[in-house]
């Protein structure tokens, strides 16, 4: 009689904690602007994404700034889809802010194929530095 109320009592306690996993897993919808960091890590090799930020208005991803190395795996892995970016900057052309890119530009053509518009808007250099 002791083991069963043992196991009942351990049914118990898991159904008290399914729910709360399943919160946790599908978090309610958010309202306004939240940033989430797809990688902070530099250029070295320490087993975190480089630099990367994704901007959300109210849930849904409209901002990728910066895309280095490792964090093209990141939104899927959060569940964020990046279907509705409207704009990606770089804040600089190094290789731990920009090494994604190719893979973000893949995934959003096959999502979404057509043209596309690119942009420069890297400031000039004085003219004492110019060739």
């Amino acid at each position: 009689m002791r083991d069963i109320r043992l196991i009942l009592s351990g049914f118990a306690a898991l159904t008290l904690l399914f729910p709360a996993t399943c919160t946790a897993e599908f978090p309610a919808s958010p309202k306004g602007m939240e940033v989430v960091a797809l990688g902070t890590g530099g250029p070295a090799a320490t087993g975190r994404a480089s630099t990367g930020f994704m901007v959300l208005l109210n849930g849904t991803p409209r901002l990728l700034l910066d895309a280095g190395g490792g964090t093209f795996a990141r939104p899927s892995e959060l569940r964020l889809h990046i279907d509705d970016l409207d704009i990606v900057p770089l804040t600089h052309l190094h290789n731990d802010h920009c090494a994604d890119m190719p893979a973000f530009f893949k995934a959003r053509g096959i999502i979404h194929p057509g043209s596309y518009t690119f942009t420069s808007s890297a400031p000039k250099a004085p003219a004492h530095i110019r060739a």
